[in-house]
């Protein structure tokens, strides 16, 4: 045989060598739908950043992204189901500080653990609570609040969408740190919480900002702060809770992650492709006008984040003897 017929036959044999060797399922990914599970129903602030996303990422990775919401139990539902399904990149979960970093110290019984059972791909969005109050009421600041409190025989009284939620926990931490005597009235979602302040029935809350502005606009709510460390560039006349009481931050924020055991080459993609979605200026101009700031990091940061909020939450939590079954 001939030195040229042999060559011949080394290059089909490579051919079809490489032909037949089996891609990894990361080379062709992703080569179907995906979805992003969303704990909660449709119309909260997880499932808006969730839908952000989706949309985004069906441009970029040519894939539809679809939205499967599946409220239930604080978010402990769709968490569970997100953390049991198979590693493979086609199954996201959005999750969010309550679901991440707060059920674990607050429920007896959790179907998930978040550090074990996912891994972090990026926090997505993230928005302070602002704390308001009655504008009919004499309270026009924090410190205003802090002294009314201490000087009231019975403490002044606040209202949340119920045990555990972002509003509870807002104002557990916020007693904690102040000292004032303060009672919690629960009510059954975040509208009646905040309805509440409006009809003069309670003295304080801490809203979200998209659902309160209205409010606050047309002279019915009465802004004292917002819940972030520093004042927002796009609202700095609108003044900080942390500028009164050292150190008060609350952060409602939301981020994606993955099941334990997904390909690292695929969590680097989805990595890359939020970070950048979420850099866009017309991403980040979309967020600004629903009171969003987008927070795009690593899956290494994301998943500091949610082990120091996780520390932070737990002292809280403990400390108000919160427990939920």
């Amino acid at each position: 045989m001939s030195r040229s017929t042999h060559f011949a036959l080394g290059i089909v044999a490579a051919l079809v060598g490489a032909m037949g060797a089996p891609a990894s399922a990361s080379d062709s990914y992703p080569n179907r739908p995906i979805k992003i599970v969303v704990p909660f129903a449709p119309g909260g602030s997880t499932d808006f950043a969730a839908r952000l996303i989706g949309e985004k990422l069906t441009q970029r990775l040519g894939q539809s992204v679809v939205i499967e919401n599946r409220p239930g139990a604080g978010g402990s539902i769709g968490a569970s189901y997100a953390a049991r399904s198979e590693p493979d990149g086609y199954t996201l979960f959005a999750g969010h500080v309550g679901t991440l970093s707060i059920n674990p110290s607050l429920y007896k019984k959790l179907p998930y653990e978040p550090e074990k059972d996912f891994i972090p791909i990026s926090a997505v969005v993230t928005a302070p609570l602002v704390l308001v109050t009655n504008p009919k009421s004499n309270i026009q600041t924090v410190s205003q609040l802090i002294e009314k409190a201490k000087q009231s025989k019975n403490g002044l009284t606040y209202s949340t969408a119920g045990a555990g939620s972002a509003a509870h926990l807002a104002s557990e931490l916020f007693v904690d740190m102040t000292g004032i005597p303060a009672t919690h009235v629960p009510y059954k979602g975040a509208s009646l919480a905040t309805n509440a302040v409006v009809a003069g029935e309670v003295d304080f809350t801490f809203g979200g900002q998209a659902p309160s502005q209205p409010l606050i606009a047309a002279g019915r709510l009465r802004s004292l702060g917002i819940t972030a460390m520093e004042r927002s560039p796009s609202a700095p006349s609108e003044p900080v809770i942390a500028e009164t009481v050292k150190g008060y931050e609350v952060q409602n924020w939301h981020g994606i992650v993955v099941p334990a055991g997904t390909p690292a080459a695929i969590v680097d993609r989805l990595n890359k492709e939020i970070t950048n979605i979420l850099k866009t200026p017309e991403v980040r101009a979309d967020l600004a006008k629903h009171g969003y700031e987008a927070i795009p990091m690593s899956s290494e940061a994301f998943g500091r984040l949610i082990a120091s909020e996780r520390k932070k939450w737990k002292t809280v939590i403990e400390r108000a003897g919160l427990s939920l079954e």
